[in-house]
């Protein structure tokens, strides 16, 4: 998926997890997308994940 990295950040405290400023690389949460998660993501096909980014207005050349 050329340059596309996933990020996964993990806190000990809800505490850090609200002071936590991600970086201004960061285009898309999707915690809390389920199409996004390692068993699914695994399975999906190419198209339909540039579908996916599409609707997070992330386009891959």
């Amino acid at each position: 998926m050329g340059d596309a990295v996933g990020l996964a950040a993990e806190f000990a405290a809800d505490a850090e997890m609200l002071a936590f400023t991600p970086g201004i690389e960061v285009v898309a949460e999707v915690t809390a997308d389920p199409r996004f998660t390692g068993g699914r993501l695994a399975r999906t096909s190419r198209e339909e994940l540039l579908a996916w980014l599409a609707e997070f207005r992330l386009v891959v050349g």
